[in-house]
């Protein structure tokens, strides 16, 4: 009778601390999955508004058969964007991220890192789009 008591109060803290850590589903940081989505907004606007750009650079200047990268037309990189726009940036994906609720942080924190490096990249081509269309 004596260690009755202890083992139970024993045996309900094993429990508790099992049901927490195991059996109860894992909530995501609610501030992270909202940076990601903005992240995915952002990236999205982006490509986008970069797309245009590219298109328009093209047309003016008669370029779409002329490499922007090395080995890489306007025509090939405005297709890939498009490719790009619609398999990691569409709606239909942005509403998946949303409506998911995923079991830990760093698969959001992967997701949210990966977005935060294609936009830089985006950004920087953006950026240099921009200044040859402003010395048209």
């Amino acid at each position: 009778m004596k260690y009755l008591i202890p083992a139970l109060i024993l045996f309900v803290g094993i429990i508790t601390f099992y049901y927490n850590n195991y059996k109860q589903p894992k909530k995501t940081s609610t501030k992270l999955k909202e940076a990601l989505l903005l992240q995915f907004k952002m990236n999205q606007t982006l490509s986008i508004n970069l797309k245009k750009d590219l298109e328009e650079y093209a047309s003016k200047t008669s370029s779409l058969d002329k490499d922007i990268f090395s080995g890489i037309t306007f025509r090939q990189y405005i297709i890939e964007l498009q490719k790009s726009q619609k398999t990691n940036l569409s709606e239909d994906l942005y509403s998946e991220i949303e409506t998911t609720n995923y079991d830990n942080d760093l698969y959001l924190q992967s997701m949210y890192d990966s977005l935060k490096t294609q936009y830089h990249n985006l950004e920087l081509i953006k950026n240099e789009t921009t200044i040859k269309l402003d010395n048209l």
